[in-house]
């Protein structure tokens, strides 16, 4: 499944550790999820021929266990889907793949067709996984799950029948344990046994003698390996006694399921029982789960992680209450009477499984032989000794194994380191780069801002000018309007006042004041003409004007949607140069803790180089080298190289012997001229006695070559000439006094 929402839900746990409370809150949430309870339980082999009895574990099964009321039976989902899973069931998925599901091949068919066929998404409640949860991880993907409780309460909620120390058995019985389970099986004397069916088995497993404490360390151990293993591959953690406790742990449970794509699911009214041990009965605990921790070290797993796992169980164990003492000393007393009655009941099944061994009948060539029961008394006899030479072998494998894992952990962690540094180095360039784009786009941004803000107040500067200008015509025109009405009504008046005194006149001076009163009606005509020429002149520049104001009106909206545009575009560029700052801090703090790391890393690697155990395995890591170099290189050439390292130190302490023997030097270079091997003496002399020198410091003259005559004195050969009457000095001699010569000038500064 590719939607992250749709994807399977694993859900990891041992038994009692409320597991069926988790799956029924998973069943009754409305975001509608289809859930298989314990998909790998060993009762589901019967969908293929009795399907309708998986309906039958329903409410006197939940009456009996203590869990709460489901509102369908445990195994409803599994038989509205048995037509497409019945025939891929097979006896090897529940125990006998445990630890390694390449064991059943019907493992990886089973589970597909369960999410394949689930009508939502699907759930997988397992207390059968743990040992396979890499290959679910690996095959199905999906969100994982896991739920614990602390192992004493939980190993206690064992006891309620002997189903669940059973199926403890049941899983060493499993094939292709690891090895603390190999050495769990040593400790309890536990002989796998396979059968066809795994009611056969059962019978068989009820039968084999295990004590209270044996009990106990079984448990425990499978309940360590199920948190490390769920801590290694990274599951989600969810802790049944803190959900009982802390309504804040709820909802942060709650929160990281969320994150996880797993909603809807309510985590409250949680209310798992919890039980206040007395001093005694913590002391015996604690000494199991030593023995049990001490079985994981010696089967090379991390001291860190046990430790780590340790303190989850310390974090995590029930806080005291304010319980009545009488109801503690009562339970305590109850307790006790069932670990002595659970360490009878051990004592005869062993003498009825020694007895069944015995006597030849049933399954005691399979299960026990007369050596097996031999080996079995001893065992008993010898507990504690094989505990505690068990723990010394551990302790010195545990030492070697530290020191490899330490050397691998720092080679890891330093090419990890490298590669992280390498990755944030390349993201914090790339953030610089894009930074500095958005930078140089948020200048230009505002560049180009600050310049439509100037052309926008020059607009705006305009329009005001434009407006200033339009009501100055306004009052211009209506100046015009008055003047011309005012002079209207006095060619009114005129005319009225010329026809009147026109009337009075007419028969003294008709015809000379006709012909003035007809000059002046032409000219007050012109004179209207003319204002009428004007008044279409100011009406055509008013014309204009509103014209000019429209345009600038539109260019200052313009300019308003622009100016609106520009500051979207450069809060959009601010927001953007926030949030690259934000990654480009996040970065710089993932460097700094990256860098912290690899500092960490390097002082324990200086550490660890410095400590007492690395100088004493320093012999076993060049043995280990040796043993590398050999398998590498070959027999034949580790032997060469031997030979040569051999010949090398032979021939140069025989150079050394004859360098302070001249004479001895001169008379073995004149046998050597007459046997004719001057020449080869010559080249060894060069190829392996002069690097040597070299190498260790000692002086050699520039002028010493392969045609050096070898019986001269070494004074003459270096082109020296001893002072008269100086002694000849040795080799080592001429290096120390080289030495105190130079460490003289140093000091006095002279030559």
């Amino acid at each position: 499944m590719t939607d992250p929402q749709q994807a399977p839900i694993f859900i990891h746990s041992l038994f009692r550790s409320g597991s069926t409370w988790l799956f029924d809150r998973f069943r009754r949430s409305l975001a509608g999820y289809w859930c298989y309870q314990e998909p790998f339980h060993e009762f589901l082999i019967n969908l293929k021929d009795r399907p309708e009895d998986v309906l039958a574990i329903h409410q006197q099964t939940s009456q009996e266990l203590r869990h709460p009321a489901l509102n369908k039976p445990y195994f409803y989902e599994f038989h509205a889907v048995r037509e497409h899973i019945a025939a891929s069931f097979a006896k090897c998925i529940s125990f006998d793949s445990f630890f390694d599901a390449t064991c059943c091949p019907a493992f990886a068919d089973y589970v597909g067709k369960l999410i394949t066929h689930a009508p939502a998404r699907p759930v997988l409640q397992c207390c059968r996984s743990f040992g396979r949860i890499a290959f679910l991880q690996q095959q199905f993907g999906g969100a994982h799950l896991h739920l614990w409780r602390n192992p004493r309460d939980q190993w206690w909620s064992y006891q309620i029948n002997d189903y669940f120390d059973i199926t403890g058995l049941a899983i060493l019985n499993a094939e292709r344990v690891p090895e603390v389970v190999a050495q769990l099986r040593e400790v309890v004397g536990f002989v796998p046994i396979h059968r066809d069916t795994f009611a056969e088995e059962y019978a068989l497993l009820a039968k084999f003698p295990l004590d209270a404490e044996q009990r106990y360390l079984t448990f425990y151990v499978l309940w360590l390996y199920s948190l490390l293993e769920n801590r290694r591959h990274g599951c989600c953690d969810l802790n049944i006694d803190r959900l009982s406790q802390d309504q804040g742990y709820c909802a942060e449970a709650a929160t990281r399921l969320a994150a996880l794509g797993v909603p809807g699911v309510d985590l409250g009214q949680c209310a798992v029982p919890q039980t206040q041990f007395e001093p005694s009965e913590i002391d015996y605990f604690e000494k199991i789960e030593q023995r049990a921790r001490a079985l994981f070290l010696a089967a090379g797993h991390a001291a860190d992680d046990i430790a780590a796992a340790h303190e989850m169980q310390q974090a995590a164990a029930p806080a005291p209450s304010g319980s009545a003492q009488s109801g503690r000393r009562a339970a305590f007393a109850a307790r006790q009477v069932a670990q002595q009655y659970t360490n009878r009941m051990a004592k005869g099944f062993a003498a009825l499984y020694v007895n069944e061994g015995s006597s030849g009948t049933g399954d005691s060539g399979r299960v026990h032989d007369a050596d097996m029961e031999v080996e079995h008394a001893t065992l008993m006899r010898l507990e504690e000794t094989l505990v505690r030479l068990s723990d010394e072998r551990g302790s010195v494998s545990t030492l070697l194994e530290q020191q490899q894992h330490w050397v691998e952990k720092w080679h890891m962690g330093s090419s990890e380191a490298q590669a992280a540094l390498t990755a944030v180095t390349a993201e914090l360039q790339r953030l610089r780069a894009e930074a500095a784009h958005v930078r140089q786009s948020s200048e230009e941004s505002q560049v180009l801002a600050a310049t439509l803000r100037q052309q926008l107040d020059h607009e705006r500067a305009r329009s005001l000018g434009a407006a200033s200008r339009l009501g100055e015509l306004d009052r211009e025109i209506g100046a015009l309007r008055a003047e011309l009405s005012a002079i209207a009504m006095r060619h009114k008046t005129e005319m009225t006042a010329a026809l009147f005194e026109q009337q009075q006149v007419l028969t003294a001076a008709w015809h000379p004041q006709l012909e003035r009163e007809r000059e002046k009606a032409k000219s007050a005509g012109i004179q209207s003409a003319a204002l009428q020429i004007r008044l279409e002149h100011l009406q055509s520049a008013l014309d204009s004007a509103q014209a000019h104001e429209a345009g600038a009106r539109s260019q200052l909206d313009t300019e308003r949607v622009l100016r609106s545009e520009v500051e979207q575009r450069a809060g959009v560029l601010e927001r953007q140069n926030t949030e690259l700052r934000a990654r480009y801090s996040a970065v710089e703090h993932a460097h700094t803790q990256v860098v912290a790391q690899l500092a960490m890393v390097r002082a324990q690697l200086a550490v660890m180089l410095t400590s007492r155990s690395w100088r004493l395995t320093a012999p076993l890591r060049w043995v280990r080298f040796q043993i590398g170099l050999l398998r590498s290189q070959g027999l034949a050439s580790r032997l060469r190289s031997l030979f040569k390292k051999l010949a090398r130190a032979l021939l140069g302490r025989m150079f050394r012997w004859l360098e302070t023997r001249p004479r001895l030097r001169r008379a073995g270079a004149a046998l050597a001229r007459r046997l004719g091997l001057e020449a080869r003496l010559r080249s060894l002399y060069r190829h392996w006695w002069l690097p040597s020198m070299r190498a260790a410091g000692e002086p050699v003259a520039a002028g010493v070559t392969a045609n050096t005559d070898l019986s001269a004195p070494r004074s003459a050969i270096e082109g020296q000439t001893p002072a008269q009457g100086a002694p000849m000095l040795s080799p080592r001699a001429r290096q120390i006094k080289t030495w105190l010569d130079a460490a003289r000038r140093s000091h006095l500064g002279g030559p």
